[in-house]
């Protein structure tokens, strides 16, 4: 101002950052403050005192180390312009693998409309990709494991618990890698002898890690009957290996076994079905991939499995949860074996293992034998297996008590008949002196037919349905499941049409029509 009170028209020339700028008249005014205070009091007016003019906030000395009273300039825009924004920052596809760097989203958590609007786009408008193999499901950067190696003070290690279960059920869009023919890899005896084969075990571990992704989705804690389910676009990518060695029938029953948990969700729009050809880089090309997928394609069983399955997913209506698919019993059976297994392979990685837990060495085997049991309602499988468990374990407690009884009595027999200087018997044993480290159980093991052992040889894993084409028996098939009957004694068995059943299949129409041809 000049001394008339008026404005300086003059061009400043002294301009230090916060400060007023001025000309060289009115230098005098340079190391005046150009701010206002923009937090706000306790009473509620704004603090408005002088201070730097630092953008994009001007704090006094009373609030410079910070204030949770400040103006949100983002809160002002439109909120269109917001959602804009919010497209600029989230990726057009989640990934399953692991993000890196790590993205920081804690500001958007800080206010509820930020957090809002933030949720809004990225769960209903951009795509989230799953990877599902046998052993694992991979989700937003995380990843749950039949072997968790991570460490959780809770000791919970399933799918909801490592995947956010909350936040999987707010997801619109989503494609999922399903792998399957990975059982041409060498595998160890226990799940590739005496009743188990290695395409069985993976068949029926990859249709269990498609079901726990189905649970994750459409499980909810609420009444799920009154919930639609969120997720309105669904596309599942098969990617076969080539090593698997399957027919085309084989193939496409193994597929729909493995994808068939998803009919349980509902409400789908547009369901899609995409198939690939995987395997060593030098034996796949984008040919070999079109021809595999072409083969298969039209096939008749192929677009009757894939007209059912998408009929079943574009029904409107709540998802059926998988508590009204199985058993509650058997469910919460199966869950806890699965649970133990888990537990007992996180601490074995962690190094926090007890020699006992040895016994249970090669845990996959009786974990398959108790997804066999599950998948087929079989109650009395799976209380073996928990006896199985039961036994060995205490065994193994039993003798880790008498050896450490027998080191105990060694340690306590060098005290004996030892006198002191007035030749009296003084009794100074360490058993007498601590005999909570000198006294052990010592009861007999539970007697067990076979020695344990990595093959669980005391678990039958023999299925008694009977071979079909054996003499009067008959079959019917019903989507991925076969019933076998024995008619004459009233029996029934209900097997997955998996690729062992589809041998046995064509191995007795070929032997009828050899039969008729006689």
């Amino acid at each position: 101002m000049t001394y008339a009170k008026k404005l300086c028209k003059l061009r400043a020339k002294i301009e230090n950052p916060g400060y007023l700028p001025v000309c060289r008249t009115h230098s005098y005014d340079s190391g005046k403050m150009s701010g206002r205070c923009q937090a706000v009091e306790n009473c509620g007016q704004l603090c408005n005192r002088l201070s730097s003019h630092n953008p994009p906030y001007h704090l006094c000395y009373k609030h410079q180390d910070g204030s949770n009273t400040l103006p949100c300039h983002l809160l002002r825009i439109p909120t269109e312009l917001r959602l804009m924004i919010f497209h600029y920052l989230f990726p057009t596809t989640v990934t399953y693998l692991p993000h890196v760097p790590k993205p920081r989203v804690a500001i958007l958590k800080v206010n509820r409309q930020l957090y809002q609007e933030a949720s809004a786009v990225l769960y209903e408008e951009f795509v989230f990709e799953a990877l599902v193999d046998y052993d694992s499901v991979h989700l937003r950067g995380k990843q749950w494991s039949r072997a968790p190696s991570s460490k959780r003070e809770d000791k919970d290690f399933s799918i909801g618990a490592m995947l956010s279960q909350s936040s999987a059920q707010r997801i619109q869009n989503l494609e999922v890698h399903v792998t399957l023919g990975e059982h041409h890899r060498r595998a160890p005896a226990s799940i590739d002898s005496r009743g188990v084969t290695k395409e069985d075990y993976h068949l029926h571990a990859t249709r269990d890690c498609v079901r726990k992704l189905v649970a994750l989705i459409a499980d909810r804690e609420d009444d799920s009957s009154k919930n639609q389910n969120a997720l309105k676009r669904l596309k599942i990518t098969a990617a076969v290996h080539q090593s698997s060695s399957w027919k085309t029938e084989e193939t496409i029953s193994a597929l729909f076994v493995v994808i068939e948990p998803f009919m349980a969700l509902r409400g789908i729009e547009s369901p899609e079905l995409k198939l690939e050809s995987v395997g060593r880089y030098w034996a796949i090309s984008p040919q070999t991939t079109d021809r595999f997928a072409e083969t298969i394609l039209t096939k008749k069983t192929f677009v009757c499995f894939k007209d059912n399955w998408t009929k079943m997913m574009q029904k409107p209506g709540p998802s059926i949860p998988t508590a009204q698919l199985k058993d509650v019993a058997i469910t919460t059976a199966y869950h806890k074996i699965e649970a133990f297994a888990q537990l007992m392979q996180n601490q074995e990685s962690q190094g926090e293992r007890s020699w006992p837990s040895g016994v249970f060495n090669d845990i996959r085997r009786p974990l398959h034998l108790a997804r066999v049991a599950y998948e087929y309602e079989d109650m009395a499988a799976l209380k073996n297996i928990r006896e199985a468990i039961k036994i060995r374990w205490v065994n193994a407690q039993r003798q880790q008590q008498q050896s450490l009884q027998l080191m105990a009595d060694s340690i306590d027999s060098m005290y004996d008949d030892e006198e002191d200087e007035d030749d009296e018997m003084v009794l100074t044993n360490p058993s007498h002196l601590y005999p909570d480290a000198f006294q052990f159980g010592t009861e007999e093991l539970i007697s067990q037919k076979r020695k344990p052992s990595a093959l669980w040889e005391e678990l039958d894993a023999k299925d008694w349905a009977p071979k079909i084409g054996s003499p009067g028996i008959t079959y019917s098939t019903k989507g991925v499941q076969v019933k076998i009957e024995q008619k004459n004694r009233s029996l029934e068995w209900i097997r997955l049409r998996t690729p062992a059943v589809v041998r046995q299949i064509r191995a007795a129409q070929k032997a009828e029509q050899k039969t008729e041809q006689t």
